[in-house]
């Protein structure tokens, strides 16, 4: 097999850039055909559905009324509950405060407090779990002996 040199190499890999991005293209082209086509046969069903309730004398207006009515009314609900987690705290400094507190009021209770047991752990990469016994994988482990 010959050596390839520094231009050549850039040649292949500039042709394999253009191979790959043609595909993904043609995948994307493909991906948006199907959904299109999906669309197109949801606002068919749609339009029977409308179709049938008209010829079935349920006042089609009404229903978009009420269901205009509660997307409103659920977009309400969500720009307060999004402007109040926006400015609200963590949970974990929630928790973090309230531990504080209870160490606080109630030295003792920390000794009675029992220990969480892990079932199985989850991380994002395998090597952070290289050190446990048990049934290992990636990105989970079932610790042999759960403490």
């Amino acid at each position: 097999m010959a050596k390839l040199n520094e231009e050549q190499i850039r040649k292949q890999l500039k042709a394999l850039r253009k191979t790959t991005h043609k595909e993904v293209d043609e995948e994307i082209e493909k991906t948006k055909a199907v959904l299109e086509e999906a669309n197109r046969r949801e606002e068919a069903k749609e339009e029977t559905a409308r179709e049938q309730l008209k010829d079935a004398g349920v006042s089609i207006e009404a229903l978009e009324q009420v269901e205009e009515k509660e997307a409103n009314e659920a977009g309400e609900r969500i720009k307060k509950q999004r402007k109040e987690l926006i400015g609200g705290r963590s949970a974990l400094a929630a928790d973090l405060e309230h531990h504080a507190l209870e160490k606080a009021v109630a030295p003792g209770a920390e000794a009675a407090r029992a220990s969480l047991v892990g079932r199985e752990l989850y991380a994002s990469d395998a090597r952070f779990l290289t050190d446990i016994e048990g049934d290992v994988g990636n990105p989970y482990a079932t610790p042999a002996v759960p403490a």
